[in-house]
């Protein structure tokens, strides 16, 4: 397999998208969804899908702070030629500026294509998904414990939030002291804490036929506390566009465009671009 190939299935990444406002009030439903993820630098292709119970919290009451209140119970599934997350998630937004997202489960990596997990030599190890190296990928089965606190505001036509999370990787079944995170692309030892920040200012663009339809600007950094490396930071245009297809499916796209900043991992001279579309259906 080319190192091409081999950049283009190593990684697919957890799409986050911004908060939308003026949501419907929330009712007690089943969910799920399908959607797939694609980019450049470093090269991504992989697929999500997840099923969800949603719980009101406030049936009996009224309002913007309130409408949205919910809990969401649910699994998630994100698969590419090199690994497979099944967590499952539990979504709780008490009030409209704030929400919690807790997810856990087993990340399995395979390396019947020549990919799998990727072992370093430490922290100071550029993972190769950054690099384009070719590298010989093992099997790794760990779990993953994560919690994404989120802050949200709007003002009119403009929405902010920011995202913190916290992810704990347990690989401690492996052979190799350090292996290469995929999602942040950043050096981890096999058992370790990998922290990240999102920060997004999006417009809403109201007199449109569509759902949701928004642009704006979105930062990134991702960073392993217990490492002494530079913090990865990327900036990039973002747009998001929600079509209701039907009164139970809507279709959701997202789009970046940015450049890193900091040259780590990737060289700042290298933009990357990155794509979601997503269905989305209500089952009941």
């Amino acid at each position: 397999m080319t190192r091409v190939a081999r950049r283009l299935i190593v990684l697919c990444m957890v799409i986050a998208t911004a908060a939308t406002a003026g949501a419907q009030q929330a009712e007690a439903s089943w969910g799920a969804s399908t959607g797939l993820a694609v980019g450049a630098n470093p090269l991504v292709v992989g697929a999500t899908g997840s099923a969800t119970r949603t719980i009101p919290l406030y049936p009996q009451r009224s309002g913007v702070l309130w409408d949205n209140a919910r809990v969401e119970l649910g699994a998630q599934l994100l698969a590419n030629p090199s690994f497979t997350d099944l967590a499952a998630r539990v979504y709780f937004e008490p009030i409209a500026p704030f929400d919690l997202t807790l997810r856990s489960g087993v990340r399995t990596f395979y390396n019947a294509l020549d990919l799998g997990a990727a072992p370093l030599s430490g922290y100071d190890a550029s993972p190769p998904s950054a690099a384009g190296d070719d590298y010989n990928g093992q099997n790794e089965t760990g779990w993953f414990f994560g919690v994404a606190p989120r802050l949200k505001a709007a003002a009119g036509p403009v929405i902010v939030t920011n995202t913190f999370t916290a992810t704990w990787y347990d690989f401690s079944g492996s052979d190799t002291a350090f292996l290469e995170e995929p999602l942040t692309i950043t050096a981890a030892s096999r058992t370790d804490w990998v922290l990240e920040n999102e920060a997004q200012l999006l417009y809403r663009f109201r007199e449109v036929d569509a759902s949701f339809l928004a642009s704006g600007v979105t930062h990134r950094s991702a960073w392993v506390p217990s490492a002494d490396q530079p913090v990865s930071q990327r900036s990039a245009l973002l747009g998001v566009y929600v079509a209701e297809l039907t009164p139970r499916t809507s279709l959701q796209s997202v789009l970046f465009l940015g450049a890193y900043i900091n040259g780590e991992p990737i060289d700042t001279d290298r933009p990357f671009v990155l794509a979601a579309l997503t269905l989305i259906s209500r089952l009941d």
